[in-house]
């Protein structure tokens, strides 16, 4: 199956609307990551229906989580744009701030904002613990943290009452073992595959003491 067909079948069958327009921004998109990564190595994943699958409708998830009243989002260790820009692509109106400490998956970063003509996104190329002067709704990771190591690290770029959110994969119940009522485990599964996701949602206490 073309890449296209396969992302807007799999755009439906997670309910997310999209036109022509949106699905051949992710083409650009996945041309862009493929001709950088052969240089660069910003993934692991070389096929169009790997790279379709396991990042574009894989970072697509996060928007069955994510409720319509969240105007910013913050993306930690973003790497090649997971899920940051996808989510952007697919809901313009979200305010991102993609955060990606390493230089050369920055400037890609960069170099695909110019490309998609993103607007209302910024890439800020620092370690998480250094970063200042974010107040998301919303902090989202694909990057391999712990639940509680995310929640330690990214708390200070996150606004009271505001939520983090990972996705984790079969062991998530391990790390989320006696974390509370506020801790909420939505497994999803990536359309055209049998993989699934454990979308993991806390919401950080509006008392920015606790």
């Amino acid at each position: 199956m073309r890449p296209d067909k396969q992302l807007a079948e799999g755009l439906r069958a997670l309910g997310l609307d999209h036109g022509a327009e949106t699905v051949g921004a992710f083409m650009a998109y996945l041309a862009e990551l493929k001709k950088w990564n052969r240089v660069h190595n910003l993934t692991a994943l070389r096929t169009d229906r790997e790279i379709v699958l396991k990042h574009f409708l894989d970072s697509a998830l996060y928007l069955s989580v994510l409720p319509q009243e969240v105007a910013w989002v913050a993306d930690v260790g973003s790497g090649a744009g997971f899920p940051g820009i996808p989510i952007k692509l697919l809901r313009p109106a979200l305010r991102v701030t993609l955060i990606e400490p390493g230089s050369k998956k920055a400037a890609f970063l960069r170099h695909m904002m110019r490309v998609l003509k993103l607007k209302d996104v910024q890439c800020v190329q620092q370690r998480v613990q250094d970063v200042t002067a974010v107040q998301a709704d919303a902090v989202l990771t694909r990057a391999t943290f712990s639940v509680a190591d995310f929640m330690e690290r990214a708390s200070h770029v996150l606004g009271p009452g505001g939520l983090f959110v990972l996705s984790k994969g079969p062991k998530a119940s391990a790390e989320t073992e006696g974390m509370g009522p506020e801790l909420k485990v939505v497994p999803l599964g990536i359309p055209m595959s049998d993989i699934t996701r454990n979308m993991i949602v806390v919401r950080k206490p509006l008392d920015k003491q606790q």
